[in-house]
């Protein structure tokens, strides 16, 4: 199993990124693999990359494909920003807070309007509210856009 954590580290010209990720064996919860990295906030995505790859070189497992990274990359927001609105905005869907959810869904398709993901979130989160021509139109938006996803992520927002 993976697991990771990462901590914002202030710097006066910009934040840093120090992230520590590990490969734990399941059976006996003994950590057989770890990286800590640090780089920069803006970057953290590539640093994910680059921990994914050191992790698996230490394992002695094959590098993964150009073809599976960039298919692993259009799975994830494109800026920070995103990221922390899509989650705080599903939190808020898992806790029936769908007016709340609603809020922050929308800011986090304003920052970045070609993840699917938010959509397909959004989508439910109109639904609960009542809004089926809305529901719809951003569950049809999250199919279109899915398509850049890896197969088994595909149509994610179909159901909705």
């Amino acid at each position: 199993m993976g697991l990771g954590s990462y901590t914002l580290l202030p710097g006066k010209d910009e934040n840093r990124i120090r992230l520590d990720s590990r490969a734990q064996d399941t059976a006996g919860g003994e950590t057989i693999a770890e990286e800590a990295l640090t780089g920069s906030e803006g970057k953290l995505f590539e640093l994910a990359a680059q921990a994914g790859a050191e992790l698996r070189q230490s394992l002695g497992v094959h590098s993964v494909s150009a073809e599976a990274i960039s298919a692993a990359r259009a799975a994830l927001p494109s800026n920070q920003e995103a990221v922390r609105l899509y989650a705080e905005g599903r939190a808020k869907l898992w806790a029936f807070d769908f007016l709340g959810a609603r809020d922050l869904l929308v800011k986090a398709v304003a920052a970045d309007p070609k993840y699917p993901l938010t959509h397909s979130a959004l989508s439910e989160a109109w639904w609960h509210l009542g809004y089926g021509s809305k529901a719809r139109g951003e569950a049809q938006q999250a199919v279109d856009l899915s398509q850049q996803l890896p197969q088994e992520e595909q149509g994610l927002g179909g159901g909705q």
